[in-house]
């Protein structure tokens, strides 16, 4: 698969700070911001029996180039003046992967996983994963696993010629703004964020269509990607804030969903999402 996207936004220079923030410029002049994406995928997808178990194994690759061309990001004026830095930014990354699907029995399926990810920033990273589903019946299913998951900053958290400013309702209550506003802004020293997950669920499904799961997740973080909530100086009257990471934190709940079948051609389908804990370390 060969997947290109290119999104283009053209919009008016707007006005940074004060009453007339977020309206545009006087005389109009519009500025055009453009985003390419490539992305570049294969799997092969490979039955074999060994060990007297039939097993699928599936293989695959991903490569991505993604660019981003923003000049609205430095149309701002920072309180030591205009902003002249790049508006351009870019990351390319490669990832492998390889996954088992294993038949231990017909009810059992075990499915071990390995992924590795290439970041031209970031580096190399080493993903593995164990996940297994068991059919209790022939209606109801438990599914568990556990993964390492691995996620690199965004464009605009990694980017230092990104800047974001507010005249006072964009800062933290406990740090209001000093009369020039707060600013937010890329941090080209972000680590990538990584993560042990881990759940286990329950599934029902009957043969007049109805669905319903319960999971629990339980995610534990090292270097978790976050908005600073302090600042981290103090220019003039305004208040310096940057993305940052957080070295340790948590976050754990339950999802579930419904499906009812209303007519043949109609469903109605609820989800939720309830957390029994979200908090850094």
């Amino acid at each position: 698969i060969f997947q290109y996207e290119n999104t283009r936004n053209s919009n008016c220079k707007k006005n940074a700070a004060g009453g007339p923030e977020g309206s545009c410029t006087g005389p109009l002049e519009f500025v055009e911001s453009e985003q390419q994406n490539y992305f570049l995928s294969g799997e092969l997808n490979t039955p074999l029996q060994l060990g007297g178990l039939n097993q699928m194994l599936t293989s695959g690759l991903e490569v991505r180039h993604q660019s981003l061309d923003d000049p609205n990001a430095t149309q701002q004026n920072a309180p030591t003046g205009p902003i002249t830095a790049s508006s351009k930014s870019q990351a390319k990354s490669l990832a492998l992967y390889l996954e088992d699907n294993i038949e231990i029995s017909p009810a059992f399926i075990l499915t071990p996983g390995l992924r590795f990810d290439h970041h031209q920033d970031f580096g190399n990273n080493w993903s593995p994963s164990l996940n297994a589903s068991y059919e209790l019946s022939s209606d109801w299913t438990v599914k568990g696993g556990i993964a390492r998951v691995f996620k690199t900053p965004n464009l605009y958290q990694s980017n230092a010629n990104y800047w974001y400013t507010t005249m006072g309702n964009g800062c933290p209550f406990n740090f209001q703004s000093l009369g020039l506003g707060c600013y937010v802004i890329g941090n080209p020293d972000l680590k990538a964020e990584t993560s042990i997950n881990k759940e286990v669920g329950i599934n029902y499904i009957n043969d007049a269509g109805w669905q319903a799961g319960l999971t629990y997740f339980h995610n534990d973080y090292k270097d978790r990607i976050t908005a600073g909530v302090v600042p981290v100086a103090v220019l003039g009257r305004a208040q310096l804030f940057q993305w940052d990471n957080t070295p340790k934190a948590v976050l754990s709940g339950l999802e579930g969903n419904l499906l009812v079948p209303l007519l043949d051609t109609v469903n109605w389908r609820t989800n939720a999402t309830y957390m029994l804990e979200s908090e850094d370390k």
